[in-house]
């Protein structure tokens, strides 16, 4: 299968090795330790949806990643970071599920901290940014 790529709106989308990848730029999603996605964010996900909704056989997974940074509200639902970034998996679900994707096809889950989107040391993305650059995959098969 070929590799192919598209860019609107800061929504990428890669097919590599049979499999897709949905990428958001980082201004599309969360503010620092919210669980809100960006009214921006909201319509890339409407056409991802779009996109993907009658294609049945496509098994997607939502990653949710943040920095090492401890967030500062805890509460009884969000202890830490990795909370953080289920809660944050989940409300991308929740839209892709209100604009048509089947429940069925979408798995979300949290990265937390332990697997950061670049390095917490890295001196061109801080620490404090990473917590907004959060990447979802879809993967067939």
């Amino acid at each position: 299968m070929p590799c192919w790529a598209f860019r609107e709106s800061d929504l990428t989308v890669n097919i590599k090795n049979g499999k897709v990848y949905v990428s958001l730029a980082e201004q599309l999603l969360f503010a620092s330790g919210s669980t809100e996605v960006d009214p921006k964010g909201v319509n890339a996900l409407q056409q991802l949806a779009k996109a993907v909704k009658d294609q049945r056989d496509i098994n997607i997974l939502i990653e949710g990643h943040t920095d090492n940074v401890p967030i500062s509200k805890k509460s009884q639902y969000m202890q830490d970071n990795w909370d953080l970034s289920v809660m944050r998996a989940t409300a991308i679900t929740r839209i892709l599920v209100r604009s048509g994707v089947s429940p069925r096809q979408i798995t979300a889950s949290g990265r937390g901290e332990y697997m950061p989107l670049a390095p917490n040391d890295t001196p061109a993305k801080p620490p404090e940014k990473q917590a907004h650059g959060n990447y979802h995959h879809a993967r067939s098969g």
